[in-house]
């Protein structure tokens, strides 16, 4: 019974587990996919009040970005209340566009 008093004594006299939080930690590299799809959302809506939404398409052939524009024309011509901005893929360069397409150009 001493000893399990003392050893409650001297647990207890060590830091709290508290004293080690990390205020930032990051398991994954840099380079991750899902690290560098978390700092294109930030960059992309940097107001932590909204939520963004991503929409993904997927087709069993390749998706073309004038199909995409005429769903995202039909998404703004709705005018929802709670979408406040969209991104207009016509003002973006070819390089950005394929950037957001799979390799077999089926998902986008």
């Amino acid at each position: 019974m001493i000893a399990w008093v003392v050893l409650a004594v001297v647990l207890s006299a060590g830091p709290a587990a508290s004293e080690y939080r990390s205020a930032s930690f990051q398991s994954l590299p840099d380079d991750a996919q899902s690290m560098i799809a978390d700092n294109k959302v930030k960059e992309l809506f940097p107001d932590d009040q909204a939520t963004p939404g991503i929409l993904v398409f997927n087709a069993r052939e390749e998706i073309q970005v004038s199909d995409v524009q005429t769903v995202l024309d039909e998404v703004r011509e709705a005018d929802l209340t709670d979408v406040q901005e969209m991104i207009d893929l016509s003002v973006l360069p070819p390089q950005a566009l394929d950037g957001f397409f799979s390799e077999n150009r089926q998902t986008y």
